[in-house]
């Protein structure tokens, strides 16, 4: 059986170094998703680099974490002013790290090769997901 132990060696919001790419949940087609110097990197599989197609269409990421089916999750809209967004939702268990509230930050997805796109970060909290609002309908309330 093969160690899912990943590894990452972080330069402040970069990633210098990991084993994510050979683990199990990579070939399974799993994201991983990493905070660090507050941050979020995405480590984007390589049998799914075609999702970074429909994620850069997105201006800003909005992550907004809740109860999914009982779960505490992430979900992740790559916001794009569209009625139909591109969005990953995911379990904790594919998280490390923690996100620094009330404030923007930088979110990079990650191939193989490295840094493949960026966007601006925000973070919130509710209580279910899907939330799938933009950050703009979420602050006037």
């Amino acid at each position: 059986m093969q160690n899912n132990t990943i590894i990452i060696v972080n330069n402040g919001v970069l990633i210098s170094g990991t084993n994510y790419f050979e683990t199990e949940l990579a070939q399974a087609g799993i994201f991983f998703f990493s905070w660090n110097a507050s941050a979020l990197r995405i480590l984007v599989p390589d049998n799914q680099l075609e999702e970074l197609l429909d994620m850069a269409t997105g201006q800003e990421c909005i992550i907004t974490r809740g109860r999914y089916y009982g779960n505490d999750c992430f979900e992740l809209m790559f916001d794009d002013d569209s009625d139909d967004p591109y969005v990953i939702f995911t379990g904790m268990e594919a998280v490390n790290g923690r996100v620094e509230e009330n404030r923007s930050f930088e979110v990079t997805a990650w191939s193989s090769k490295g840094i493949e796109a960026e966007w601006i970060g925000r973070y919130r909290k509710v209580e279910h997901l899907p939330c799938l609002e933009p950050w703009r309908a979420s602050q006037s309330t």
